[in-house]
């Protein structure tokens, strides 16, 4: 379950340890995942709200995060690993009948203002901009289609839920997503697009525009993790899909 500060403030009572050690103490390995279903829920009451909002949308929505965000300039270089530009998801717009949802936070977010594909966001892109709450972000979220995100919280929070996320990886990523294979064991609704060569996002983002071209011409024939179904939105969505974003 999701906890808002002012809940979680209330607890006073429970054992404890550093949240990094947590892994090694339940001895988390490869082959021993302990948990491999989504811990995540989201409020009904926020997932209706965003779905109200978004109602108007006709195609598949895909939300999308393309920057690590650094809390001071010093720091900034060193998200340079986790970041790519905006204009790299213009594969998608161009091989796919989709709109894009920003879940851009802070620094990067300014990239949406002269970007070439701000045509495809969602109508309702100010109120989602102006949503910085982590349980408001995860009802929205529940509301796409699918999330492409760099390797950043967002990442975390949509997987978490059991959200098919689609995580975009430098060709030498963090830790936890090794250094190979396209699958992870913490996060079994998760697919992995690493880079083949350091720093080229540009074949990353066409692989993931064919993939998710494919997904969507032939959604039952493919076999990665694909849009998430749900009761459908609207009347006479483009996509076939059945959504309720």
């Amino acid at each position: 379950m999701i906890y808002s500060p002012e809940q979680a403030n209330q607890f006073t009572t429970g054992k404890w340890l550093p949240l990094l050690s947590l892994p090694g103490y339940l001895q988390v390995r490869p082959d021993h995942p302990i948990v491999d279903t989504p811990y995540i829920k989201v409020p009904e009451q926020q997932v209706d709200q965003w779905q109200q909002k978004l109602a108007a949308e006709q195609r598949p929505i895909i939300g999308i995060n393309w920057s690590g965000n650094s809390r001071s300039a010093p720091l900034a270089k060193k998200e340079d690993w986790r970041s790519l530009p905006l204009e790299a998801f213009a594969p998608i717009v161009e091989k796919t009948n989709v709109t894009l949802l920003s879940l851009q936070k802070g620094l990067g977010s300014e990239q949406l203002a002269d970007s070439s594909l701000r045509h495809r966001f969602v109508g309702c892109q100010e109120d989602v901009h102006q949503t910085w709450d982590f349980v408001e972000t995860a009802a929205i979220i529940a509301n796409c289609d699918l999330i492409v995100t760099s390797d950043t919280a967002v990442a975390h929070l949509a997987a978490g839920m059991g959200h098919p996320t689609w995580l975009l990886l430098v060709a030498v990523p963090e830790w936890r997503w090794g250094v190979e294979g396209e699958s992870s064991f913490w996060y079994p609704s998760m697919w992995l697009f690493r880079q083949r060569e350091q720093g080229n996002w540009a074949e990353v983002m066409e692989r993931v525009a064919t993939a998710l071209a494919a997904l969507l011409s032939h959604p039952k024939e493919t076999s990665r993790q694909g849009l998430k179904e749900r009761p459908k939105r609207v009347a006479g969505s483009s996509s076939g899909q059945q959504r309720a974003c």
